[in-house]
């Protein structure tokens, strides 16, 4: 908005933009700025020579947003893998959560390693695939921070 009007929106502005009624968006502000995450140290400064407090912020990954944009990923990411074939999500079971290398699984599921690995590969796509739509708006939403791997690989 700030852009589009060319100075900084009035509060009532962003409310009708948002299809809120000014009190219904007061309220809003009010519960988001409980949400920062930081905390307050005592600092001398040169000139006073007392002692202030200083705000310090968080790190990074205990800001709500990112949080929340973390739990979406993690619902997405769980959800592709129950829709992959039930081979693809037994493949990754097994090597993701039992720790089996491909041979191992080869052998547990009868099937020659190589197999194994091509199985391994297309639900690795599947799930990138899945997730791909995710990745922009949440690299920005999160300070642009990349998505974490999924056990080491790059889902």
């Amino acid at each position: 908005m700030t852009q589009r009007l060319g100075r900084a929106p009035s509060e009532s502005e962003i409310a009708r933009e948002m299809d809120l009624g000014l009190a219904e968006y007061q309220q809003l502000l009010g519960k988001l700025r409980g949400l920062e995450i930081g905390s307050l140290h005592m600092e001398r400064t040169e000139d006073s020579g007392d002692e202030e407090l200083s705000y310090i912020a968080g790190p990074p990954d205990e800001d709500p947003l990112f949080r929340c944009l973390q739990g979406e990923m993690k619902q997405r990411l769980t959800d592709a893998i129950e829709e992959l074939p039930e081979k693809e999500r037994m493949v990754l079971t097994l090597y993701y959560y039992e720790e089996l290398t491909m041979k191992e699984i080869g052998l547990t599921l009868g099937v020659v390693e190589s197999r194994i690995s091509q199985i391994h590969s297309s639900a690795v796509v599947r799930l990138r695939a899945a997730l791909a739509n995710l990745r922009p708006n949440h690299a920005a939403a999160a300070g642009k921070q990349k998505i974490p791997r999924y056990a080491g690989q790059g889902f």
